[in-house]
């Protein structure tokens, strides 16, 4: 495998602008009582759980999946056993600026309510527009 070294400079630079990079894995259930899928899924929600934490703070953050997590030096440096899986990287730090402005509807008209069984949009029947 050749190694792209614009690629692997471009790494280093995230790495330095970072202040925090975690590697993100999984290890199949041998017992089998969780599904490969359902660990995959597992680690995503840990992930969403770890982006929430980090807005909450002020911090920035980033789930990446680069094509080179496949190979078995990441697996190794990560500290995964043979059957483990590489999920990526996820990247925290301070943003350099200001959180930029949400431009959200309000939750009146993006949730549908249902009444007895039925959808119903009574309440909320009118279509807002975005201001800003």
């Amino acid at each position: 495998d050749k190694v792209n070294e614009a690629r692997v400079a471009k790494l280093k630079s995230r790495f330095d602008a970072c202040n925090c990079v975690i590697g993100l894995g999984r290890v199949h259930d041998p017992a089998g009582r969780i599904s490969e899928e359902d660990n995959a899924w597992a680690v995503a929600a840990a992930v969403q759980n770890m982006h929430l934490m980090c807005t909450a703070y002020g911090l920035g953050a980033k789930w990446t999946t680069p094509k080179f997590m496949v190979r078995p030096e990441v697996k190794e440096a990560l500290g995964l056993p043979e059957e483990g899986t590489v999920m990526g990287l996820f990247y925290v730090g301070y943003p350099e600026g200001d959180w930029p402005k949400s431009h959200r509807m309000p939750l009146e008209f993006v949730t549908r309510w249902q009444e007895g069984g039925t959808p119903s949009l009574k309440k909320h029947e009118l279509k807002p527009t975005l201001k800003g």
